[in-house]
């Protein structure tokens, strides 16, 4: 839905007597509006304070920020991705929010934002979505023809992490499964079998199922999936009982919620003490699993959604080493079934003379 005030700041307070109250502001640090909400004596003295405002205010960044936040691509994303851009959206207003919007069509832009990332050098993660965070937004805006250019786009990261080749073996699978109650047994194994990413996993439903796959769109990019039902995988759905719409719940019979799924993870991974391994690794542990079965990197990229080159680097860490290994003990033993019956055949020609 279209914002009716555009740049319009809400704050919500609880009072001592508990009760929740809203306050207004025609702008973030701008005067507050003390008509009732959704008059039109509010409408004019939002209008008002507008026409009044400084010059820093009018074509700022901050204006172009509160646009991006009441646009539908904004509203598109998920809901967590929006709880998480809004927080980098008060440290990206914070410090750009009174620039003048036609400042990002200079290149030299580029420098200022590196040496604002660069003092969140000690949290590298953080700094670098920060860096998302304002890309996505100047990118929006050079889509509205508002910019000329993204000046942000490319900016190298901070961090530099790929867990992408870390997966867990069928024995910690097993070890944290022991100390887990049997709705988040039920969830990591199913994790390990899917790939899917967390949010999708607690929220496919039983009506994903189709005779030969799990048929989903994904949360994250709106793309369909579909997961193969192997034998493995259908055993454990015949395992999970129905119990709500989801597949997968909590142990109150309710679906998981990230923040859940996360704590009881976090109790069941210290009572294990199996360490170095993340809930997400275990979408590395699916795709060695699809990789045993037959399909190709490009199934399972589709499927987990990870670059097929990302994928072949599972495979040739994991499962074509595997498969090496496999095969020299395989020939091992063939050469010592065929070295037993030449020795046995000697011995008997040794008797016999």
């Amino acid at each position: 839905m279209k914002q009716p005030f555009r740049g319009l700041h809400r704050i919500r307070k609880q009072l001592a007597t508990g009760a929740f109250v809203e306050y207004f502001y025609a702008w973030r640090g701008g005067p507050r509006i003390r008509a009732e909400y959704g008059t039109a004596e509010f409408a004019a003295e939002f209008a008002d304070a507008h026409r009044h405002a400084p010059a820093s205010v009018r074509g700022s960044f901050n204006e172009a920020i509160s646009s991006y936040l009441a646009s539908p691509k904004f509203a598109s994303l998920a809901d967590r991705t929006r709880k998480e851009y809004r927080k980098a959206v008060d440290l990206i207003r914070k410090r750009f929010g009174v620039v003048r919007l036609d400042y990002f069509n200079d290149r030299r832009m580029r420098t200022v934002a590196y040496k604002w990332r660069d003092e969140f050098a000690l949290t590298p993660r953080k700094a670098d979505n920060l860096i998302a965070v304002l890309s996505a937004i100047l990118s929006y805006l050079v889509d509205r023809s508002q910019l000329d250019r993204n000046v942000v786009r490319g900016m190298k990261k901070l961090y530099s992490s790929d867990r992408s080749n870390i997966v867990w073996t069928d024995q910690e699978i097993k070890k944290v499964c022991e100390f887990a109650s049997n709705q988040l047994a039920w969830t990591i194994r199913l994790e390990a079998l899917t790939g899917m990413r967390t949010g999708d996993l607690i929220a496919v439903p039983w009506t994903a199922i189709r005779s030969n796959c799990i048929d989903w769109k994904t949360s994250k990019n709106k793309v369909g999936v579909f997961i193969p039902l192997t034998d493995a995988l259908r055993d454990l759905l015949d395992e999970i009982p129905k119990v709500a719409t989801t597949i997968v719940t909590n142990t109150k019979g309710q679906p998981w919620t990230e923040c859940g799924l996360q704590t009881m993870w976090g109790r069941a991974m210290t009572k294990s003490k199996v360490e170095g391994k993340h809930f997400h690794d275990l979408r590395g542990t699916a795709a060695t699993k699809f990789c045993l079965v037959g399909l190709t990197d490009n199934e399972i990229a589709a499927i987990i959604g990870w670059s097929p080159t990302r994928v072949a680097e599972i495979r040739a860490h994991y499962v074509d080493k595997e498969m090496i290994v496999q095969g020299v003990i395989d020939k091992i033993a063939q050469n010592k079934d065929r070295t037993e019956t030449v020795n046995r055949g000697v011995n008997r020609a040794k008797e016999q003379s």
